[in-house]
This record gives C-alpha cells, sequence and structure tokens, in this order.
C-alpha cells in the first residue's frame, strides 16, 4: 500500500502572547504616533508590524494586528464572511495584547511604588 494513513487534523494556529510579542506590539504603538513623513519611522514601523505579524504566526494573508488597532469596527468594504471572521479574530488578538500590555505596565508601576522609600515626615515646627 502506497501512500501514507495519516488522517489530518484542522487546526487553528493559535496566537501564543509572548513578552516578545507583548515588547513588539508596545513598539508599533510607539512607532504609530510618529509622524507619517518621517521615513525612518514608518519603516520601522513597518518592520515592527511585520515582525509582530510573524511572532504571532499570522499567515501572510491575515489581518494584521497593527491595522486594527485604532479601528471600533471593521471598514465598510468588508463584505465577505470570511474578512470579516478574520477581522474579529485580528481585534481580538489586538484587545488581548492590549490587556497584556496595561497588565505589565500596572506590574511596573507597582514595582516602582515599592521601591520609593517612604516620604520623610514632616519636620517639627518650632513653637513660636
Amino acid at each position: 500500500m502506497a501512500g501514507t494513513r495519516r488522517t489530518p487534523i484542522s487546526r487553528q494556529a493559535t496566537a501564543q502572547i509572548t513578552p516578545y510579542v507583548i515588547d513588539l506590539f508596545a513598539k508599533a504603538l510607539k512607532l504609530r504616533s510618529y509622524s507619517p513623513r518621517a521615513d525612518r519611522a514608518h519603516r520601522n514601523y513597518l518592520d515592527t508590524c511585520l515582525q509582530l505579524h510573524q511572532a504571532l504566526r499570522r499567515k501572510p494573508w491575515e489581518e494584521d494586528i497593527c491595522d486594527v488597532a485604532y479601528c471600533k469596527e471593521p471598514p465598510e468594504w468588508y463584505t465577505s464572511s470570511l474578512a470579516l471572521e478574520d477581522w474579529h479574530s485580528a481585534k481580538e488578538i489586538e484587545r488581548t495584547l492590549q490587556q497584556a500590555l496595561r497588565a505589565r505596565r500596572e506590574l511596573a508601576r507597582e514595582a516602582r511604588r515599592k521601591r520609593q522609600p517612604p516620604p520623610p515626615p514632616a519636620p517639627e515646627q518650632p513653637p513660636a
């Protein structure tokens, strides 16, 4: 009998939210705030978005996470159910990344608060 006996299993690749992915997402958000006329910053933004896309193991035809970061709803021209499903999937990953970034910032804020020495007591005023 020629050929393989393996049965293909249809699996969806799940996005792995790692510290590296969160770093890339934070960097992309920061670079997006720069002027689009700054060629170097724009190139860095596009490179970071591509790295994020690859780190999340998204397919080239799937919606870019950076493209949905500031959108509340899919574009009007997305009429295909596949395009809408892909957009919502990307938006869900973007929300997860936003939550992870918020949690990381909160942990850093708490760590800074713990490291700060308590404020010195107010000096006593001599009686007048």
